[in-house]
């Protein structure tokens, strides 16, 4: 299963983690790879193994990051409800639990259900 992993195109080789007894398998996810993760979790899935954790570009971005490029969003003219849509849009498409509550952070960000010091819009 490593192997295979560390083969594909859009996995980071070095990020691959295999537990045999427990058959979980990690991985993380190329910066602007264009292979479909679905696919590789459902391949991973028949194999018998479970995907505990992928880890998408961006996963560790700093909060303080985050908000920092929506403002730059918001300067360029972004609306906070386009913003609002796609993370609802994006949510409604992730399937790792991780990345969904990534999403929910970044949404109350936007939403404004944060601390004052991280709004980027005004309610």
């Amino acid at each position: 299963m490593r192997d295979a992993l560390r083969t594909l195109p859009c996995v980071e080789a070095s990020s691959v983690k295999v537990d045999k007894p427990t058959k979980e398998a990690r991985f993380t996810v190329k910066k602007d790879s264009k292979c479909d993760i679905e696919a590789v979790k459902k391949a991973i899935k028949d194999a018998g193994y479970t995907v505990s954790g992928v880890k998408a570009p961006g996963d560790d971005m700093p909060l303080e990051d985050v908000v920092s490029l929506l403002r730059q969003y918001k300067s360029f003219g972004v609306e906070r409800d386009e913003v609002y849509s796609f993370l609802t849009s994006l949510r409604n498409r992730v399937t790792d639990e991780a990345l969904e509550d990534r999403v929910l952070e970044v949404a109350d960000f936007v939403s404004g259900f944060c601390s004052p010091h991280m709004k980027v819009w005004e309610p």
